[in-house]
């Protein structure tokens, strides 16, 4: 049997390479392929194919790579939906040029069935998009959707998204079922119940970074945080498996390697003091980031020197806000005296002030402009560089629900307004003029030589 794997384009105001692999979808492809299917890829997002470069040579926004395989995707402005039509920044479609989708899909064989992922859910015009262009290739095959937005939004997904069926959830072994169920193909390996390999990071081609998760789902409970619906409990993966996924990585090339954990540093002591420890050992080396961001609470003297004997370059911390109310409505994830703290920890292990990021929100409801100024002059303060991370609306949060209670939001809120672009401007402290001044300010900010807190 014939999968045919396809990671969509993404239609946004914004968008940054900063280690965004179709994760998911490797995972799926792996377990299809140890169960005897032919698996191929199609990345819509690929923004290192050959033709890329020639398509942009003369163009100005060249798709550009930084020394840790991050980088500008190639882009093409286009009309906005006009649910968000008023507002004012350009659209764009991000990822390789239509017609190289098109002559893509020509050099495919007709596969038995067409698996296509998807991220946010404000991203779906894309992956309308793209579905539309699979079936217009292959009109037998049957599509089937996974990924966070029909894990999010079911009901938006069945009746917009153009797929024949769509899946929910992150369990392997259930799509696998439906898979099955949708081509009417028994997959069972000859070998017993199929273990799942590690995702199928040598189906992307020139690339070096994979993402890894260590755990999935994670044990607090923050207010604007959809973890809890994509992987409603928290778990740890035995170091053998992760160890040997790391091998794997090792063994095609890859270099920097993304944790996509929501807790890595859970359980530090159990969990990843010795998993660190053990790659020391065995001289698996990488380039280790974290963009999801790492819980300030949990940082240790022992931690923070592991990261850095253990090769880590991105150091990412959650903070949101340094106002002790709204921490501790949004979940208690960490004090102001827990993060300074952990900062305080990576300094002493040897990381410069100006290595550690902090991730700020920006557009919450309720917040003031004031009050993200001050988080950010508390971040400062510490010798940090300042991440903005805007408030996007997601259906199925606490603060979701508070939000459709207080008359905030309807229930069938367009995703396109989920937008962490658009959705800020809900809340009249945030228009778009003053994000993007935000912006601006914590650029400049950033680029000051900061204030080492030793």
């Amino acid at each position: 049997m014939h999968i045919l794997l396809i990671n969509p384009y993404i239609h946004d105001f914004a968008l940054y390479d900063l280690w965004m692999r179709p994760h998911g979808l490797l995972k799926i492809g792996a377990t299809l392929r140890a169960l005897g299917c032919g698996v191929s890829l199609i990345n819509c997002l690929d923004r290192k194919d050959p033709a890329i470069c020639e398509h942009y040579r003369r163009r100005r926004n060249k798709p550009r790579a930084d020394a840790y395989d991050c980088g500008r995707f190639p882009k093409t402005e286009i009309e906005k939906p006009a649910a968000i039509a008023g507002v004012p920044r350009r659209y764009y479609r991000y990822g390789i040029p239509l017609a190289l989708l098109r002559a893509r899909l020509a050099q495919t064989a007709p596969p038995d069935i067409i698996l296509v992922t998807s991220g946010m859910t404000y991203w779906y015009p894309g992956v309308q998009e793209t579905i539309v262009l699979a079936r217009e290739r292959f009109p037998r095959a049957p599509i089937l959707l996974g990924g966070i937005y029909p894990t999010i939004c079911p009901g938006h997904a069945e009746s917009h998204a153009g797929a024949d069926r769509i899946f929910s959830g992150s369990s392997l072994d259930g799509a696998v079922a439906m898979v099955s169920e949708m081509t009417g193909k028994r997959l069972v390996s000859n070998e017993g119940p199929a273990a799942h390999p590690p995702p199928a990071y040598d189906l992307l081609a020139r690339n070096k970074a994979a993402a890894i998760q260590t755990s999935c789902g994670c044990p607090f409970s923050c207010t604007y945080c959809a973890s809890k619906i994509i992987a409603p409990e928290f778990r740890q993966r035995p170091h053998d498996e992760i160890i040997d996924e790391l091998a794997f990585y090792k063994s095609i090339g890859i270099e920097n390697i993304a944790f996509y954990d929501d807790a890595l540093l859970c359980r530090a002591e159990r969990h990843f003091v010795p998993l660190m420890e053990r790659l020391i050992a065995e001289a698996l080396r990488f380039n280790f980031h974290t963009p999801n961001g790492l819980h300030a609470r949990y940082m240790t003297p022992a931690v923070a020197r592991l990261m850095k004997d253990s090769g880590f370059k991105t150091i990412r911390l959650s903070m949101e806000t340094s106002s002790p109310e709204r921490q501790q409505h949004t979940g208690g994830k960490v004090t102001n005296a827990e993060f300074a703290q952990a900062v305080r920890y990576l300094t002493e292990a040897g990381f410069a002030a100006g290595e550690l990021d902090a991730y700020l929100l920006a557009g919450a409801p309720g917040q003031r402009y004031e009050e993200v100024e001050k988080d950010i002059t508390f971040a400062r303060s510490l010798g940090v560089r300042v991440n903005l991370a805007s408030y996007a609306a997601i259906p199925g949060t606490a603060d979701w629900d508070t939000m459709i209670r207080d008359g905030i939001v309807a229930p069938d809120l367009d995703p396109l307004l989920h937008d962490d672009t658009v959705f800020p401007t809900v809340n009249h402290a945030f228009s778009v003029e003053k994000m993007r001044r935000l912006r601006q300010e914590t650029a400049a900010l950033n680029k000051v030589i900061c204030i080492d807190p030793r």
